[in-house]
């Protein structure tokens, strides 16, 4: 039982700090001083393995699938200053955008109190293979189609979203939320101290699933082919799987973690 208010007195604090960086946010939205821009990078990838390591204090990462040959990556700024230049100079110092044959890096680090902040937009092309390293404060990261080797994500208030196909994909909030769509084959790890952990699993189509979900103070719902199961704390972690999961060509295994937030993995989740 105290375990259990510990960790509201976690998601109370979260939500503070969450509020605080949206009015940090709005302060500098509504300044007079506020210059925003986008600065535009375009470019190929070779064959084969392809970094990309995406990192914002408080802004989102977007990463969508397209059909162009080459990447696009847009990153959204905003800067307080006096003229633009001295508004640009001060981003530059604090955001930086690393480019080489074996993939890409953006770092914008917006602290407590941001002068610069940046969103990230990316557009990629199929063919090579990704592994994804996505790290933001309080923004949320969205995977837009698209297929990755690798995905680690990590957020301190922010949500994921994805409707990506994802072979390795660890994913991990505090107070924020977890919503993907369950599709192709590969190994998920999945875990939110406060918020929803959410699997729609309507799309599954060939592929056969496991689940492995566990709470300490949350609530656990999961259907699978028809057989609805719920769970709670304070009882064995919840572990089910599709019909002939074994023998099934495509297999996608989940697991997911909370310690206040529900799991809910089912159609339409």
């Amino acid at each position: 039982m105290h375990g259990n208010w510990l960790w509201v007195l976690v998601a109370a604090l979260g939500v503070v700090a969450a509020a605080l960086a949206v009015l940090m946010f709005s302060s500098a939205t509504l300044s007079p001083l506020a210059r925003r821009w986008d600065e535009v990078y375009t470019g190929s990838f070779p064959a084969g393995a392809v970094d990309l390591k995406l990192s914002t204090g408080n802004g989102a990462i977007t990463c969508h699938a397209w059909s162009e040959p080459g990447y696009k990556l847009i990153v959204h700024v905003q800067a307080l200053g006096l003229s633009e230049t001295r508004a640009r100079r001060l981003a530059a110092g604090s955001i930086k955008v690393e480019r080489d044959g074996r993939g890409l890096k953006v770092t914008g680090d917006g602290g407590w109190w941001p002068k610069a902040m940046a969103g990230v937009e990316l557009y990629l092309p199929a063919g090579p293979e990704y592994h994804l390293e996505a790290d933001t404060g309080n923004g949320s990261v969205c995977l837009d189609g698209g297929t990755y080797a690798t995905a680690r994500v990590r957020m301190g208030n922010g949500s994921l979203e994805g409707t990506a196909v994802i072979q390795e994909l660890e994913a991990d909030t505090g107070n924020g939320s977890i919503h993907m769509l369950a599709t192709g084959s590969g190994r998920w790890v999945l875990s939110s101290k406060n918020g929803l952990v959410g699997v729609d699993t309507a799309r599954l189509g060939e592929t056969g699933v496991m689940v492995q979900a566990d709470t300490s103070g949350g609530k656990i719902t999961v259907d699978i082919d028809g057989h609805r199961v719920e769970g709670g704390p304070g009882r064995t972690p919840l572990q089910m799987s599709t019909v002939g999961y074994e023998q099934a060509r495509l297999q996608l295994s989940i697991q997911a973690h909370t310690n206040l937030g529900k799991i809910v993995i089912l159609p339409g989740a």
